[in-house]
This record gives C-alpha cells, structure tokens and sequence, in this order.
C-alpha cells in the first residue's frame, strides 16, 4: 500500500486524524503579507537549568520547541489533521501494517552539508532503543523488531505486530532526526538538523538562540533572522515582558488575570480546545496507593468543576480520569462521569481500612499555571472526604528533573498524544518510561496490544472504549481537567495556518501545540482580521455530529477589537469581557491549538518551529509538536510533550490566520 500525501481513505485503517477532521480556515495571505528578517522573541514557560538538547531526555518547553526548528521528522501532521510527508517523501506499508518503508527525498542536508541519509534516520530511531537507552519514548517503540535500509534513501521499520497508527506515531517530537556517527550512535551532542534554523547558543534554563538557514528546503519557511527562546517561568514577569515588548509571544498566561492582558492595546489571545490535560500521579506500586480503594477515594476527593470554575477560569472542562479528550477519535464519552463525592471518598478508604488518610503533595508552578492554587483547592475538598493533604512546594527550576517521576505524588501536566495508542503506551503501558503512576494492568496492556493491530475501526473502538474505563477506575493516575491551549502574542507577529490540537508555542509532532518560528513571520495587516476560533459558537462539528458531551461547553474569550466580525458568530453574544461561551465540536477539542508562527506555546512538532512547548505535551500553552505556522523558526513544542507530546507530544492543526502591524 502506497501512500504520499496520503488521505485519510487512503491511509491504512484510518489514522486518528480522521473524524478530526477541520474545517480550512483562513490562509497566509489573508492574514498578512509575510517578511523575512527580524528577530522573534518568545518567552516560555518550562526551562530549567538541567535542560539538555538530546532527544531521548529533553523535557523542557523551550528545548523541544527549539530542536523541532533545527531539525525535522519523517512525517508531519499537517493543517488537517492528515500525516503528510517531511524528510521521507513518500511511505507504503504491507496489508497487515507490521512493515513499513519510508522513502527519503533527496534535497535534505544538515546544517554542516551532508546529506541526510537512511543511515542518519537509523541512528536517530535507535537512540530510543534498547534496554541501555533512557529516552522518555522508549516504550513507543517497543513494537519495533528491525530497522534496516534499503539503499541510502530508503527506511524500513518491521513490526512485532500491525500497527495502523505507524505513521501518525514517527511525528512525536521525539523522533527528530540528527546526524549519524560511523559507529551507527547518534550524534546529538552537535546539535545539527535538517530544519531552517541554526543552534546558536543555549544556556539552559535561560536562553536558547537560532539563527536562519539561508538554504533550507522548505520553501515558505523560517522568516526570521534569529529566533530567542527566553526562560521565564514566572507567570506575572512572562506577562508582563510581553506587555513591555520584551518578548513578542507568551504561553501559559497567568488565567486568573487572562482578562486584564486581553485588555492590553496590541496584545491577541489565541485559544483552542484540545487535548492537553492536568494530572496527578500516585505511585501504585508505594503504599498508600497500592491499594486501589485509597486511589478512588482520591479521584472523588476532587471537586473538578471547581477546579475549572477557578482554576481555569473557564478555559476547559472536566474530564474523567482518562487522558483521552473529546478531541481524541476513540473519545468514550459514554462513560459515567466521575463527580465530587466526598462521602464515597470516605466510603473507599474505610474499605481500605483507613479512618483518615494523611498525604504529602509534590507542587510547583512549574507543573503548570495556577498548579500552587489547584493543589490548595484539593487540599480543601479533599479534607471533607477523609484526606489531609500536605503541599509541599517544590523549586520551580528542576521540577521536572527532580520531582516528576521521582516524588510519589506531584502535579503534572500533559499535552497529549494524537493517537489513543500512542497517549496509552508512553504513559500508562506497564513499564513504559513516562509512567508516571508506575500502573500496571494485565488486561489493559493486552488490549493495547490488541488494538494497535486491529483494522477494523469499531473492534477498536470498543478496546479503547474499556482501556478507558480501566484508566478511569484502576489507574494511579487523577485527572481532573482538560485545559484550552493558549497563547498571546504581540501585533508585530502573523503566522499562517496552525495545527488544531496545538498552541502557537507548541512543537509539530506532538499533541501540543505551540508557535513555530519557522511559520511565523513579521507582517501589515491586509483585509479584515482573522478569526481565531475555526468554529466560534458550535455545539456540533463540521459535519453536524453534536459532540454529546456537556462538559465541552467551554469559554472561547475573543477580542473583539480585533475580531469584530466574530462577535456575532452562532448568535452567541460575547461577554463584557470579549468572551462568549461556545460548544466546542470533536474537531474544536482536538484542536490543542498550534500557533505556528509566533512563538512559544505548544509541544507537538506539526509545523516547522512547532512553537514553546511546556511539558505537554507536553506549563499551560507549552506543547510538542512541530508544524504550527507558516513563517518563523520551525520548531515544535515543548517538553516531554506532556507533548508532543508530546508528545509531545498532539497533532492536529487549525488554519489561524493571524496578522499585525508593525516590525519585531
């Protein structure tokens, strides 16, 4: 089977981008008219000290974004949500899915010269494998028997089993490809890609520089001069740099005042629904919660619309304990939702034989926006259920080094994944790396298993259907609400078409989203303003599927100075606030939002300069993921994609057609 800018009808037992489907929204040329130069200045959330550029451990927002603007994957997501081809030009697979060859275009060198070749993109998978490796996707590629070339221009990757979601899974912001040594490792350390833009310098946990390629491949791509990664974990000074026209773009802006920067003359929030999504991990295999009984008393000590009322401000909605979103293509939402109970709570730990239960909590900022607040909100209704909680809070700087997935209950912070398969197996497959529950569940690994290979859609539906449930009511995981991607950036940036599950930061292959540098570009305005939400005030999806799905009701906050055209959309009347409530449809909360040229929000590596990524996906607007815009630095995410996730990292793009006056 042959596929090359594949659709969906032709892409072997569907990929999850389908039924994800968006509809085309304004393009580049409506929105400004692009110029190369300048300098994008993006300040991001989720920079540490201990940042590294290797693939295989970078879990900083700035770091993935960055490194998905110097190189590229085989595959990116493109505005539709459909795989399409980047460094491989073209991939068939067998009937059953379990080999694929992916076949590399000829005009891809790296930043030193040299060519890309099927020995570069071996090297570059096989640092994530093996049982010395200790990359974060590991487990994504446990399915992988062999990799071998077939000539120089030619990959082949065999199977343990069919895996009709193969393809979907190569535009993780993990799989970038780099520079081969002659010993077949990989050599990271140079810091070479294939990508339009340069490493110029990275001081970890401070700055990170790229500068331009004048012969990059991509045509339309990389804009600017230079593009600065700035370091700015704190939410009041990352706003408050972007008002002072420090930095041109933000992710992760402080919800509990969102209202107040909306405000600001010159400023323009960008906001999607997506999958990115707040969870708490316990440690299944530590006392407490070895016993499944503490952890549901746990889940019902969470007052979750609560935490979305006050927490989020309104930009998300509940969610069940599952990390699969609405957004998702095997979404259960059938499933009952998991509400505010305190007397069950009480109910589950006397079934666990505890009276009280007395608990320490791991939390920092750094986590995500608000993540302090969250915490003392569950420190509050969780004390009506039985449960004191004690917050310890941790050091922003080295959260994610030293507390994730060191500490036996913290906060975390997801962007998502654009494949049920590939959200399960990197975080909840028994022994898979980025377990951050360390949860292990017979029945469900063997389902994951099972539906990877399946072909028919509705036998996997049904397999997601029950993983989801057992997530939901045996897992070691609390998941309290999914979070709207967002990003504000300054009048002097535009950027073309966005991916939809990503935030102008985020990278481009990941579920995140983010503002890619290589699609972002300086620009005068031209015709009226572009929109900002594809499907303003929609209860249903394109197609007029309604989404069944009440807690999809989210806040969509526009700014009608500079969408004044919108304001009426659906006949929903915005708020005095220039927001408006508005459904949001399958599409809308795949839609992690993907702010492709400016900056700094996002993980998943779905266009070039996949934009700030947090840890995704995976902080708030940070998502992996790399093809986001049209101008500026490609770049994806950021974070372990918490993102793209991932990775980080999501991978559906919206068309955002952004524009401004002025220069950077």
């Amino acid at each position: 089977m042959r596929m090359n800018g594949l659709n969906r009808r032709q892409f072997l037992a569907t990929t999850a981008a389908s039924g994800l489907m968006l509809g085309a929204g304004p393009v580049w040329a409506q929105a400004a008219e692009p110029k190369r130069g300048g300098t994008m200045r993006i300040g991001h959330l989720g920079g540490a000290t201990s940042d590294s550029i290797d693939p295989a451990t970078y879990a900083a927002g700035p770091v993935v974004t960055a490194m998905l603007a110097v190189c590229n994957n085989l595959v990116e997501i493109d505005a539709a949500g459909n795989p399409q081809p980047e460094l491989a030009e073209s991939w068939e697979t067998t009937s059953d899915a379990k080999s694929w060859t992916f076949r590399l275009r000829g005009d891809a060198r790296f930043s030193d010269g040299r060519a890309c070749t099927a020995a570069d993109v071996i090297a570059s998978f096989n640092h994530h494998r093996g049982e010395n490796t200790t990359s974060g996707a590991k487990g994504s590629l446990a399915q992988v028997v062999d990799i071998k070339a077939d000539g120089t221009n030619a990959v082949i990757f065999d199977l343990e089993s069919g895996n009709a979601d193969f393809a979907m899974l190569l535009t993780d912001y993990h799989f970038v490809i780099m520079p081969g040594r002659a010993d077949g490792t990989l050599d990271w350390e140079s810091g070479l890609g294939t990508g339009g833009y340069v490493l110029t310098e990275h001081e970890p946990g401070v700055r990170i520089t790229l500068t331009r390629r004048d012969d990059y491949w991509k045509q339309g791509r990389a804009w600017f001069d230079t593009v600065e990664l700035r370091t700015i974990n704190d939410a009041t000074a990352r706003q408050n740099a972007l008002i002072t026209g420090e930095v041109d773009v933000i992710n992760g802006p402080d919800l509990s005042t969102l209202h107040l920067l909306q405000r600001q003359p010159g400023l323009h929030l960008v906001e999607v629904p997506g999958t990115a999504h707040y969870t708490m991990p316990m440690f299944t295999d530590v006392a407490p919660f070895d016993n499944v009984d503490v952890r549901l008393a746990m889940k019902y000590a969470v007052n979750r619309d609560e935490i979305v009322e006050k927490i989020l401000f309104g930009h998300g909605a509940v969610a069940n304990d599952s990390p699969i979103a609405p957004a998702n293509r095997f979404y259960a939402g059938d499933l009952e939702q998991r509400s505010y109970d305190p007397e069950r709570s009480k109910f589950h730990l006397k079934k666990a034989g505890l009276d009280r239960l007395a608990i320490d909590l791991s939390a920092a900022d750094a986590a995500f926006s608000g993540a302090i607040n969250m915490a003392t909100l569950f420190q509050q209704s969780a004390a009506a259920g039985g449960i004191d909680i004690n917050i310890l809070r941790e050091a922003d700087d080295g959260y994610w080094s030293n507390v994730w997935l060191k500490k036996p209950f913290c906060l975390s912070y997801w962007n998502g994944r654009p494949t049920e398969d590939d959200m399960f197996g990197l975080v909840y497959a028994k022994g898979a790396e980025w377990n951050e529950s360390h949860w292990g569940n017979e029945r469900f690994n063997a389902l994951l298993m099972q539906a990877r290979a399946e072909l028919n859609d509705d036998l996997r539906r049904e397999m997601y259907r029950e993983m989801q449930q057992l997530v939901s009511d045996d897992g070691g995981t609390i998941i309290p609400c999914f979070v709207n991607y967002i990003d504000v950036r300054n009048e002097k940036v535009a950027h073309g078409p966005s991916r939809r599950t990503a935030s102008l930061t985020a990278g481009r292959s990941s579920n995140a989203g983010g503002v890619l540098p290589d699609r972002a570009a300086l620009g005068r305005r031209r015709g009226p303003p572009a929109r900002t939400n594809e499907y303003p005030n929609r209860t249903e999806d394109p197609n007029g599927t309604n989404c069944g799905n009440r807690r999809w009701r989210d806040r969509w906050r526009l700014d009608r100075k500079v969408h004044p055209a919108w304001a009426r959309c659906g006949g929903v009347r915005p708020s005095s606030r220039g927001g408006a409530h508005s459904g949001c449809s399958d599409q809308q909360r795949d839609a992690g939002l993907s702010k492709d040229a400016v900056g700094p929000f996002g993980r998943d590596r779905q266009s070039d300069l996949g934009g700030v990524g947090g840890r995704g996906g995976s902080g708030s607007g940070l998502h992996s993921g790399k093809r986001a815009g049209t101008a500026g630095p490609e770049t994806s995410g950021a974070g372990r994609d918490r993102s793209g996730g991932a990775a980080g990292c999501v991978d559906r793009l919206i068309h955002l057609g952004l524009s401004g006056d002025g220069t950077a």
